[in-house]
This record gives structure tokens, C-alpha cells and sequence, in this order.
């Protein structure tokens, strides 16, 4: 990643830099945080949209897991690709093991709009603690890029409890798309996206 200021050279950081991960302020002090792109402009538009088909697929089949619900709001972003590979293959397999309800998606990244990378997670049936306890410790354990930055259990709202998964930025591209590419060609009813999870399996349907 790099660091740069409004004054810098624009056709240097488009074609070296084209990701922009967060900025802070505006006009001649604004300073924007990208990350580096060896291929370039092209090479990184070409695997955004790649990421992008394969988000909607894989967030438009999690919403047909029984296991999991979402709120309306939730739904609209999956659908559209809004949310981070790293994370959505975090619910499908933790969905796996626990009845979940995803109350809200959310992103920390200041001044830009990006992927929705932290969700806040409630039981899904009864109190749930003992099992998002369960649930927070297997993310834990988890290996790059699945490990979350931070994985805590807290209480958004009185009397409720949830856990709360965050992702640092930036959103790496390309974790979902060969497993889509694969499933797309057997033609297969349902799409595996954690594969590399040690949680195992989790297929989204």
C-alpha cells in the first residue's frame, strides 16, 4: 500500500495504485491510502469485475441458506456484489455449524466507499451465547486471508449479544472466482466459497 497526497502525480497513481482503500480530507490536503497493483489499471479492472460477478453469485446463493437470515438491507448488498469474499465465505461455513442472523454489514474505511468487510452476528435461535463464543473462537483459528482483524463478542443492544467479524482493507481480489468458475461449468446447484476454511465444508444451498 502507499500513502499519497492530492498534489501527486494522477497518472502515476492510476496506473500504479488504481485501489483506493480510504482518504482523509479534501481538496489540496487530501490524502488518499491505495494499494499497489503490479499489473496495472487494465489487469486490475479486468479482476474487479471478475470478484464482482463472482460476490453476487456467491451472496445471492448464501440468501438461499436455510441457516442464516438476513435483514432486507443485508439481502439488497449481498445481491449486489457489496460484500467481501473473505467474509462471505466466513458466514456460509459458520452457517455450517450455527444457526445464524446477520443483523447488520458495515465498513470502517473513511472518505471512500468500499466493500462492506465486518459484520455484526446474532444467534439464531434462544440467547446463542455459548454458541458465538464457539463460533468466535473457530474464526480465530482461521489462516490467512480468512483470519479477521478482529473478532469480538459484545452487546450492540440491550440484553442481546453478537459477534462482531471485521476484515482489514484492502479487500484482496479473486478468492471466489475460481471456485465459481468450476461449479458454473459442472452446473452444480450450489456453490462452495470456504473451502480453505478448516470450519470445512460450507455450501451455500
Amino acid at each position: 500500500m502507499i500513502v499519497v497526497s492530492q498534489s501527486a502525480d494522477s497518472q502515476v497513481t492510476d496506473a500504479y495504485a488504481p485501489a483506493l482503500i480510504a482518504s482523509f480530507g479534501s481538496g489540496p490536503t487530501r490524502i488518499e491510502v491505495r494499494a499497489i497493483e503490479p499489473g496495472g489499471t487494465a489487469a486490475y479492472e479486468s479482476a474487479l469485475q471478475a470478484d464482482l460477478t463472482a460476490r453476487k453469485y456467491a451472496g445471492s446463493e448464501l440468501l438461499r441458506n436455510q441457516r442464516i437470515q438476513f435483514t432486507a438491507q443485508d439481502a439488497a448488498q449481498l445481491r449486489s456484489g457489496e460484500v467481501d469474499s473473505r467474509l462471505l465465505a466466513t458466514l456460509a461455513a459458520l452457517a455450517t455449524q450455527y444457526p445464524l442472523r446477520v443483523t447488520s454489514f458495515g465498513d470502517a474505511s473513511p472518505g471512500v466507499q468500499v466493500l462492506f468487510r465486518d459484520a455484526t452476528i446474532a444467534p439464531g435461535r434462544g440467547d446463542g451465547g455459548a454458541e458465538l463464543t464457539r463460533a468466535a473462537d473457530l474464526v480465530n483459528e482461521q489462516d490467512a486471508p480468512f483470519l479477521p482483524t478482529h473478532v469480538t463478542i459484545g452487546h450492540p443492544a440491550a440484553g442481546q449479544v453478537a459477534l462482531i467479524i471485521e476484515f482489514a482493507a484492502p479487500s484482496p481480489l479473486g478468492l471466489l472466482t475460481p471456485t465459481l468458475e468450476v461449479h458454473q461449468q459442472r452446473m452444480a446447484p450450489a456453490t462452495v466459497i470456504a473451502d480453505a476454511l478448516p470450519l470445512g465444508w460450507a455450501r451455500l444451498s
